[in-house]
């Protein structure tokens, strides 16, 4: 029903293709695998700048929004409302243009590292493919290429988010009160500690082993489609089943060990997060009792800091998603580095005069 035709669909993409200048804007940068994976990102220094300033406007805005909101409702003022409504819609547009930033970067950055990645491997001399596998050679070319976009995300929206989130928080509810700010810096610090740690924990041990399985995985898998095409493989398939078999359950044996070390660890950040909720609402509730706040700030602030705090629980998971890219990068690098080398002209630039 909402099936468009494929012609008009590749006419349609061309359009938008030229629309959001894509053509243009997702370029390729030279990568040095010589060099520190890192540096792949200085190139795009500029727009990640937009990304963060953009995301630091728009976090601190929605973690005082709701009391900005109970504010507007204590004073009985729809000016003050109206204006926290404009700068709602002032935000939605310019994280419009951040979105549109963060793609086109993330993109450029995950075409940098395919392209040199594969080039390096087209390149390299052919000895020494003899010794390689070509399944492990994909499966750490396309998750270094995953990892990289999946670590600009988190580093632009997950770690920045929490950051932003406890500062913009631990001063409102400091000025408003000097033990609630001390309570909520302290509750934020055990938080985060006890999730950055168990996390850094599980991801030194448990992602080196699950990428050892994962690439053994896809070398059996590359394994099989290379067999149908040899008269050997007809007398081999019993024998090449079983092996497929035992490697796929320890791959996914130890993915599943992995995320259920990940998930224990989280669920105890969960217990501790609610603890401290019931610490800052008992706080407020005395404070109403002794008729210090009125009913609508102390909703708001709870609120605020439900709302603020709720993203310290996402620390764990940024902390896992960035361990994982930093071992699967470091990994790519290390393969890349020890796989080999070009030691006679391959392409048109090889034959270029060095200055």
């Amino acid at each position: 029903m909402f099936k468009i035709p494929q012609e008009r669909l590749e006419t349609i993409q061309s359009w938008l293709n030229q629309v959001f200048f894509l053509e243009r804007n997702i370029k390729y940068t030279p990568v040095d695998f010589h060099r520190s994976w890192w540096r792949i990102f200085i190139p795009f220094r500029g727009q990640i700048a937009i990304i963060l300033g953009v995301e630091t406007i728009s976090r601190v805005f929605r973690s005082l929004l709701p009391f900005l909101l109970g504010y507007a409702i204590a004073e009985r003022s729809f000016t003050i409302l109206w204006m926290i409504i404009g700068g709602l819609v002032f935000a939605e547009l310019i994280i419009q243009i951040r979105d549109y930033v963060y793609k086109v970067t993330a993109s450029s950055l995950h075409y940098s590292l395919q392209a040199a990645a594969n080039e390096f491997f087209l390149t390299v001399d052919p000895e020494f493919h003899t010794t390689k596998s070509t399944g492990q050679i994909r499966s750490k070319i396309s998750a270094g290429g995953r990892q990289f976009m999946m670590m600009l995300y988190d580093i632009s929206f997950s770690l920045l988010g929490v950051l932003v989130s406890f500062v913009t928080v631990s001063v409102a509810l400091f000025q408003f009160d000097w033990l609630l700010g001390l309570l909520t810096i302290g509750m934020f610090t055990v938080i985060s500690g006890v999730s950055i740690l168990g996390n850094i924990f599980a991801s030194q041990n448990f992602v080196p082993f699950w990428i050892k399985k994962r690439d053994a995985w896809n070398t059996i898998e590359t394994e099989n489609l290379t067999q149908v095409f040899l008269i050997r493989s007809t007398f081999s398939t019993p024998e090449q089943v079983k092996k497929t078999h035992e490697v796929i359950h320890e791959g996914v044996s130890a993915r599943s060990v992995m995320h259920l070390v990940y998930d224990l660890i989280n669920n105890g950040v969960q217990l501790l997060y609610i603890g401290s909720i019931a610490v800052v609402a008992g706080f407020m509730l005395t404070l109403f009792q002794q008729a210090v706040v009125q009913e609508a700030i102390a909703i708001s602030l709870v609120l605020t800091y439900v709302s603020a705090s709720s993203q310290i629980l996402q620390i764990g998971r940024f902390t896992m998603s960035v361990s994982e890219s930093i071992e699967d990068l470091n990994d790519l690098w290390k393969f890349i580095q020890n796989f080999g080398k070009r030691t006679y002209p391959v392409l048109e630039s090889d034959n270029e005069p060095t200055s």
